[in-house]
């Protein structure tokens, strides 16, 4: 990491993870502390999420730029460098309900910034999508989404933080209507994580 993220003499941020420079070109999990996998709503027995029911995107599922759950079809279910789909019901075609998710394991213990963006691409269709963020399973945060919705709103959060905490950013298929479908809702995530001097104050927006 560089320097000491608590030098008083100098209060600024010291990158500790970026979702979108720290990509794995390979498919390797757990390379600079992500972790790439989903979580099936649909057959959980109380529909709340838990670390414990992370499941992780083996190498089956590699396609040499990205996580496909099934490349040939339902479920439409995506984790790539900036890309993802969430899996939702759709009269028809499927019944399922998958959530992708981004995992960070922290290696840092101190007082940390999260910055977390949101938002559509490709087209207007849909009814849009909910991002989540858990730590250590507990809900923390959320933003939902817009079906036309192209630019999302940055969210921030200080918080501290211990080496070994799990931050883990979900998408759930869920649109502002309520309804859990998905046609077209594709989007784009992107999230960083900044160890901050003690001299800064902690705050959440």
């Amino acid at each position: 990491m560089g320097r000491n993220p608590n030098e008083k003499e100098e209060a600024t941020k010291v990158l500790l993870a970026n979702s979108k420079q720290d990509w794995t070109t390979e498919g390797k999990q757990g390379y600079k502390n992500w972790y790439y996998g989903y979580f099936d709503y649909k057959n959980d027995e109380d529909k709340h999420y838990q670390t414990v029911e992370f499941i992780t995107l083996t190498s089956n599922y590699w396609t040499g730029t990205k996580w496909d759950l099934n490349q040939n079809g339902s479920p439409f279910l995506e984790v790539g460098q900036e890309q993802f789909i969430p899996s939702g019901p759709y009269p028809g075609f499927r019944t399922n309900e998958h959530w992708p998710i981004k995992r960070w394991i922290s290696p840092y213990t101190g007082t940390v910034e999260i910055n977390w963006l949101v938002h559509k691409v490709v087209s207007n269709n849909g009814n849009g999508f909910t991002g989540k963020l858990f730590i250590n399973g507990k809900h923390y945060a959320q933003q939902q989404i817009q079906a036309n919705d192209h630019q999302g709103t940055n969210k921030t959060h200080r918080i501290n933080l211990k080496k070994g905490d799990i931050l883990d950013f979900a998408i759930s298929p869920e649109g502002s209507d309520g309804k859990r479908s998905n046609h077209g809702d594709y989007g784009h995530i992107y999230i960083s994580i900044d160890a901050l001097p003690s001299t800064m104050t902690i705050n959440d927006s």
